[in-house]
């Protein structure tokens, strides 16, 4: 897909309990729309010590520059012995983060339901 084509990304954000947030993504990101991706997850996570679900599965594509949020925000959330951020993935997504390795450093599942399980067990 050619950049002309590509799909502005919508998010939505999803509050699963008082400090577990669920952003949905759709769409394409990429290094054009990433910074409204960071804004959302900063906003999720701003002062306070809030579990993060990012779930692509409705996200067609995404580029390097969401796996470089992807390492900043796991430096920050998953400093601790328990993981804070977990990202679910499929398709596009999921294939550029397996390529890169980045899951094994980041949780990375195929339900928004065990991504939660897993950042706030």
């Amino acid at each position: 897909m050619q950049a002309s084509e590509s799909t502005s990304p919508e998010f939505s954000r999803d509050e699963i309990d008082p400090r577990t947030v669920a952003i949905r993504v759709e769409g394409e990101v990429d290094l054009s729309s990433v910074d409204r991706l960071r804004g959302e997850a900063e906003r999720a996570v701003d002062g306070e010590s809030v579990q993060l679900v990012i779930d692509l599965t409705e996200c067609e594509f995404i580029d390097s520059s969401v796996l470089s949020l992807f390492v900043d925000l796991r430096n920050r959330l998953n400093s601790s012995a328990r993981a804070r951020f977990a990202v679910v993935a499929a398709g596009q997504p999921l294939h550029v983060i397996k390529t890169t390795q980045l899951d094994r450093e980041i949780p990375v599942f195929s339900s928004l339901d065990d991504a939660v399980r897993a950042v706030t067990g």
